[in-house]
């Protein structure tokens, strides 16, 4: 996806916004920006309240599973 997208922008983005489930888009879009010249280039993960697994993951410092996704 990142690839591609480097391939049809005219110009380098400022951010790179990905939404976050349970990280997997995030660490692919992070690879691709890699790939493609863009490790400068600020990602911000956005995360449902509620099924916020990645974020409740990072706070413990390790994989959890939600007993609920709640919205």
């Amino acid at each position: 996806m990142i690839v591609e997208s480097s391939q049809q922008l005219p110009q380098r983005p400022d951010v790179v916004i990905a939404s976050v489930g349970g990280g997997g888009l995030l660490n692919g879009v992070l690879l691709g920006m890699q790939e493609v010249g863009w490790s400068d280039v600020p990602c911000i993960a956005m995360e449902t309240v509620g099924a916020n697994c990645l974020n409740v993951a990072l706070e413990k410092g390790q994989q959890v599973t939600l007993p609920d996704i709640t919205r």
